[in-house]
């Protein structure tokens, strides 16, 4: 079994060379780019040795929007039409969904509505139950009474 990176490996074989995210030139990465070198005559060496930078080589940094100090990030006018284009699109769509859940919403309400009218309507009906209750036992209880004193006048 080969080592990880090792020349025999065939996983060695099949991988492409690594390439610099400065340069965009193969072979090296950017921490061992000769062109971010601070010592001008080793680049001028390099450069006489056949390393030639890419037309659209910079020295500073990677072309990152997010990483550019600086240099504002401007997006294409083919792209702000796509864009404005997908954003009107999606208005589109937005506001029957908002209607929607608006109806929605409104049917719930209405439903709780009517739950909080049956249940107190239930509440009322209880209480009234149970006032009648209490009148009828008070009523029985006068009317024990009333009997109980009878009862005693009669003795």
């Amino acid at each position: 079994m080969g080592m990880e990176g090792h020349p025999g490996d065939a996983d060695y074989q099949r991988r492409l060379p690594p390439l610099c995210y400065g340069c965009k030139v193969p072979r090296h990465y950017r921490s061992d780019c000769w062109r971010f070198w601070s010592n001008v005559d080793s680049r001028r060496k390099a450069g006489r040795d056949g390393f030639t930078c890419p037309p659209d080589f910079d020295r500073g940094r990677s072309g990152f929007p997010a990483q550019s100090h600086g240099v504002p990030f401007r997006r294409s006018p083919l792209l702000d039409s796509k864009t404005m284009s997908k954003i009107a699109e999606l208005g589109d769509v937005v506001i029957p969904l908002k209607e929607f859940l608006d109806l929605e919403k409104s049917r719930k309400l209405e439903k709780e509505r009517k739950c909080e009218e049956r249940e107190e309507a239930r509440r009322e009906r209880e209480e009234a139950r149970k006032r009648e209750e209490r009148i009828r036992e008070a009523k029985a209880r006068r009317a024990k009474k009333l009997e109980k004193t009878k009862r005693r006048e009669e003795e």
